[in-house]
């Protein structure tokens, strides 16, 4: 509904919601927007989805360069680094994602370690210092390992050694991160931007589970 409301909206919209109550929800939603003839709505795994949407710009692609802006917000770790690297074959794609670190840090503890994997594209991340006893240098650890493998795709990626990326930080009321919004962008004006953005934004503080 942000994006729809945008003062500058974009030309096309793709929405892909895989519960089928909340796809029904989206729906009536996106129905009564001026927009809506911009909009198309999937239903499904995005894992699978994301081969038609790149297709679609691909094809645009042919006709016309496009400009695009993927919103990732999956609810754990099922979007997996292949999804990603679909994405990036785009040339002018930035990505917005949701990463799960407090789900991320809750699989590695209990073993669900081939998902992590299929998270990170590599089971490289095992070799991260994940500093056991330090949860936030755990979770900062986690993020730039994840930034910087967005680099071979020709993302721009800026890590400071000592705080890390421009992520987004949300917590619960136990003030514990459960997850962080990250950008990448394959140019410089993208970071610019969302430098800009980021620092207007007030995490709200969300309820413990």
């Amino acid at each position: 509904m942000i994006a729809l409301n945008a003062v500058h909206p974009a030309t096309q919209f793709r929405f892909n919601e895989s519960d089928p109550v909340l796809k029904s929800a989206l729906d009536q939603r996106v129905s009564v927007s001026p927009l809506k003839d911009r909009i198309k709505i999937y239903q499904g795994d995005i894992n699978e989805i994301v081969n038609q949407v790149c297709g679609e710009i691909q094809t645009l692609d042919k006709i016309r360069g496009s400009l695009n802006l993927a919103f990732l917000d999956p609810e754990g770790l099922e979007l997996k680094w292949s999804t990603i690297k679909q994405l990036a074959s785009i040339k002018r794609m930035d990505l917005i994602i949701n990463f799960s670190t407090g789900g991320l840090v809750r699989a590695i503890g209990k073993g669900y370690i081939d998902v992590v994997d299929q998270f990170f594209g590599t089971d490289k991340w095992r070799e991260v210092d994940i500093y056991p006893n330090n949860p936030p240098a755990r979770r900062r650890a986690l993020i730039d390992f994840y930034r910087k493998n967005l680099e071979k795709f020709g993302y721009h990626i800026e890590i400071d050694p000592n705080l890390g990326g421009d992520d987004i930080a949300f917590n619960n009321s136990k003030n514990a991160q459960v997850y962080s919004l990250i950008f990448a962008s394959k140019h410089e004006l993208g970071d610019k931007f969302w430098k800009q953005a980021a620092k207007n934004v007030k995490p709200p503080r969300l309820p413990g589970f």
